[in-house]
């Protein structure tokens, strides 16, 4: 899902934007067109976005490696301690932000 938001940004919004000014939609699709578009344009979301597909993209590696039928112990440990890894410089990272 994060892709998809990520490489079609531009096409979201504009598609946001045509809801908001076609004559034939009801007053409620404008409404949250147009609150959905200005949520979109903030600096915040698309932070978030950014941060969040980074995020999942590592996640789901590490699970379909985990899943895999033929994977040693040792792979596992490392996956974990990747994964554990990950999560703490994300932290540090944020911390150093803020």
């Amino acid at each position: 899902m994060s892709r998809i938001v990520i490489f079609n940004y531009p096409e979201i919004l504009t598609a946001l934007i045509v809801k908001t000014t076609e004559p034939t939609k009801n007053p409620e699709t404008k409404l949250t067109a147009n609150g959905l578009n200005r949520r979109m344009e903030q600096l915040e979301t698309a932070l978030m976005i950014t941060i969040w597909h980074t995020i999942l993209e590592r996640f789901n590696a590490s699970s379909l490696c985990l899943q895999k039928i033929y994977i040693y112990l040792f792979n596992v440990v490392k996956l974990y301690n990747s994964l554990i890894s990950f999560q703490l410089d994300t932290l540090d990272t944020f911390d150093d932000i803020g």
